[in-house]
């Protein structure tokens, strides 16, 4: 079974564009891309996805733009929706650095987060092997009132889910890769008007999207990168509270 991507897209300087889809093609030539396209993007960005066989695409409703990528993930993940298939993992990656009017700082931005995660595609499949293992995020801090905050309600809003508790982590950077199982649960299960809402928060799928790995599944949430001066001690802290609240 093969892998997909949602691809949020913000293209207003078209002549960038390129650089993010020559590193989709060579480390995702293997999966479904669906793309979502905030609006002010450039009039040919359509032409040059297609032009390099990237066609399941879709235009965001003004209505619904918010100024992030939050509202392409939101349009993008209704073409997933649609195509009602399985798959083994979802990767989730957008232009990050797109918004700088500077080169120099597109490109670090670009480099720093989009490439740094589209080039550990391997090593985030590896750590999803694990049963016990959602998804994996390109980095993340420790955030202890996580599990006690309004983060939880902007998801659940929009789903009736069987569980409730969540790590006290939070993937940061909209980067990251959730088991299809907790993604199509939640566009299935899902009440229809998560697809045509304002989510009203441009930091819905970096805060509170990536919930729905524990809230559908229970199960936990990994990353490659944390920003943290006491990774180990705080990671041991961050589970054992964690599977405290699960019970265990």
């Amino acid at each position: 079974m093969k892998d997909a991507v949602i691809f949020a897209v913000w293209a207003p300087y078209i002549n960038r564009l390129q650089s993010y889809i020559d590193l989709i093609k060579k480390e995702y030539n293997d999966c479904d891309i669906f793309v979502g396209i905030n609006p002010r993007s450039h009039e040919t960005t359509d032409d040059v996805l297609k032009s390099n066989g990237i066609t399941n695409t879709i235009h965001v409703n003004p209505a619904l733009e918010l100024n992030s990528d939050a509202s392409a993930f939101q349009a993008a993940l209704l073409l997933y929706k649609k195509s009602n298939k399985d798959y083994n993992n979802i990767y989730f990656i957008h232009t990050k650095g797109m918004s700088y009017p500077s080169d120099q700082q597109w490109r670090i931005s670009r480099e720093s987060y989009f490439d740094s995660f589209v080039n550990k595609r391997r090593q985030c499949g590896e750590i999803l092997k694990s049963d016990c293992v959602g998804g994996v995020g390109l980095v993340s801090n420790f955030c202890w009132t996580l599990h006690d905050s309004n983060y939880i309600n902007y998801v659940t809003r929009f789903i009736k889910n069987p569980y409730r508790n969540i790590q006290d982590v939070m993937w940061l950077t909209t980067h990251y890769v959730i088991k299809n199982e907790c993604v199509k649960y939640f566009v299935d299960n899902c009440d229809p008007s998560f697809f045509t809402t304002n989510l009203g928060d441009r930091y819905f799928f970096e805060s509170s999207f990536p919930l729905i790995v524990e809230l559908t599944t229970n199960k936990k949430r990994e990353s490659l990168i944390y920003w943290d001066d006491n990774i180990q001690q705080n990671y041991v802290k961050m589970n054992n509270e964690w599977q405290k609240r699960n019970g265990a």
